[in-house]
C-alpha cells in the first residue's frame, strides 16, 4: 500500500527533505510536551491516590509502568525498550529517504515518533536503570488502564495513519489516471535508457 499521496494532492510537498523536517519538528514538540506533563505529574501527584477530573471517567493517578502503552506487557521492559528504539530508528530512516512528501503524513508520523521517543526517554533515565526504566503514567481511564500523553500520541497517530492510508487507497481507485510516483519515475527512467540504446 502506497504511503504517498497521488500527484493531484494539494498537500504534496516539493521535496522529501521538507517532509523530514516536518517529521522532526512535530516529533520534538510531541516528545517535549510528553516529558513536561510527566515532570508535572511526578511533582504534583502521589502514587496510590487519584484526582478525579470533570466527568469522572478520567482521573490523575501517578503510576510507574514497566510495560508498554497503557500499562500492557509489564513483564518485558527490556524487550519493549528494544522495540521502541527500533520503531524510532525505522520512522527516522523512512523520513531520511525523502519519501515523505505530504504534510499530513509527516505530521502523523511525527506524533508517532514523538510518543515513542517520549516513552523511550523514560526507559533510559527512570529507575530502576538504563533500558529498564519505568514509564511515568498518570492518566487513569476508569479501572481499565493508566497511560500518559505519549500513549495518546502513539495510539492517535496509528489511527490517523490507518485513516490516511484508506483515504489514499480510495483516492487512487477513484482516479485511475493517477500513478504511483515511484512507478512513474521508474517508467520514465526505462524510457530514457531505451531511447539512449536506440540512439
Amino acid at each position: 500500500m502506497n504511503l504517498e499521496p497521488n500527484s493531484s494532492s494539494k498537500e504534496k510537498l516539493r521535496s522529501g527533505t521538507k517532509g523530514l523536517w516536518w517529521l522532526i519538528v512535530v516529533a520534538a514538540l510531541a516528545a517535549v510536551a510528553d516529558q513536561l506533563t510527566k515532570v508535572w505529574a511526578s511533582d504534583n501527584l502521589e502514587s496510590g491516590s487519584a484526582v478525579s477530573l470533570p466527568g469522572g471517567f478520567i482521573s490523575l493517578q501517578l503510576y510507574h509502568n514497566p510495560g508498554a502503552a497503557f500499562s500492557f506487557a509489564e513483564g518485558g521492559t527490556v524487550f519493549i525498550t528494544i522495540v521502541s528504539l527500533a520503531i524510532c530508528v525505522g520512522v527516522v530512516w523512512y523520513g531520511a529517504t525523502g519519501k515523505i512528501r505530504s504534510i499530513p503524513l509527516a505530521v502523523i508520523l511525527g506524533f508517532i515518533l514523538g510518543g515513542a521517543v517520549g516513552n523511550l526517554i523514560d526507559r533510559m533515565i527512570q529507575p530502576p536503570g538504563f533500558a529498564r526504566g519505568h514509564v511515568v503514567d498518570f492518566l487513569a481511564y476508569g479501572n481499565w488502564f493508566v497511560g500518559n500523553v505519549a500513549d495518546i500520541w502513539i495510539v492517535g497517530g496509528v489511527i490517523a495513519l490507518l485513516i490516511y492510508l484508506v483515504f489514499q487507497e480510495y483516492s487512487q481507485k477513484e482516479d485511475p489516471r493517477q500513478e504511483d510516483p515511484g512507478k512513474k519515475d521508474a517508467r520514465q527512467e526505462d524510457s530514457r535508457k531505451e531511447g539512449l540504446n536506440n540512439g
